[in-house]
């Protein structure tokens, strides 16, 4: 999928930024939370949780936020 045009929506105080668009007929919003997240997985902490919702289907995991720099 790839969204043009997603529109950003910042919440301060609840630390999330809110990204949505369409693409192929569904909706999808991806939302980054300040959030102590671990991927177990990975064995790996990061600081941003992160939600995607496609159409009916929602995904759960963790990440870096998006306008942050990447570490070295």
């Amino acid at each position: 999928y790839r969204i043009d045009n997603a529109e950003r929506t910042a919440d301060a105080q609840a630390q999330a930024t809110v990204y949505r668009g369409q693409d192929q007929g569904k909706e999808i919003s991806v939302t980054q939370e300040s959030k102590h997240c671990n991927d177990t997985m990975a064995d790996t902490s990061y600081d941003t949780t992160v939600t995607v919702r496609l159409g009916d289907k929602t995904l759960y995991g963790c990440g870096r936020a998006l306008n942050r720099a990447t570490p070295d």
